[in-house]
This record gives C-alpha cells, structure tokens and sequence, in this order.
C-alpha cells in the first residue's frame, strides 16, 4: 500500500512505521521427532534462550502434546 501511495494510486490515510530490521548470520534447523501441527508460543523474531519452551506439537484433534 505504501507503494501504491507514493504513485498515488491510492491515498494513504496514516504511515505505519516499519519495525526494524533483525539482520540473521546464522541458522540452525531442528527437526522434530513428532508429526503434527506446531503451535508457537514465541513470535517471530523474538529472542530465545537455550532450553526454553518454542511451542507444542499437538495431533490434528489437540489431543497427544509434545513440547519443542
């Protein structure tokens, strides 16, 4: 929309401040031991710490929970 605005195309009520930029070197990947659907406590982008609780990964009925 922002884009939209500065051709005026469409005009823009309010600017929305962007959040700032979270620039990543590195990345690891777990893969979980269980099949279903994640369900994230933390929101993207958010710091962790070492051991602490990412989400659960529950049956499609929410029923068998296992915490990653």
């Amino acid at each position: 929309m922002q884009v939209m605005g500065a051709l005026n195309m469409y005009q823009q009520e309010t600017y929305i401040d962007p959040q700032p930029t979270v620039q990543v070197y590195e990345t690891k990947w777990v893969r979980a031991s269980n099949s279903g659907i994640l369900r994230l406590y933390v929101k993207l982008g958010q710091k962790v710490t070492k051991k602490q609780v990412l989400g659960i990964i529950s049956d499609a009925f929410g029923e068998k929970k296992y915490y990653c």
